[in-house]
């Protein structure tokens, strides 16, 4: 499921194995409550060994969410081949930040 780091005034969620349906009312609140409480949020998505277009529309929803409030979202850069082949399968693109970028900001 989903996991929570802090870092001063930004937040990192990370979501693990499999992530789905099943699990979209949780991690859909769990990114708004981010919003509410951080000025810039990361997703880690590392450690997902699956993912459904549901999760990928939540991450789609989040970026669109970030642009409204004026808070950055993005995708940490370790995106596994799972998370990339649907991506890519949908003709989409993830917000990527790289963990350089992430430490310098």
């Amino acid at each position: 499921m989903a996991k929570r780091k802090t870092q001063s005034q930004s937040h990192t969620i990370v979501w693990k194995e499999s992530v789905g349906i099943e699990q979209a009312i949780a991690l859909k609140n769990e990114l708004l409550e981010a919003f509410e409480s951080y000025k810039k949020i990361y997703l880690d998505l590392s450690a997902v060994e699956d993912i459904d277009t549901s999760a990928i529309q939540l991450i789609l929803s989040a970026e669109k969410e970030g642009e409204r409030r004026s808070v950055p979202f993005s995708v940490l850069n370790t995106v596994p081949e799972s998370v990339s082949a649907i991506v890519s399968l949908l003709n989409l693109t993830l917000p990527i930040t790289s963990e350089t970028e992430k430490d310098n900001a």
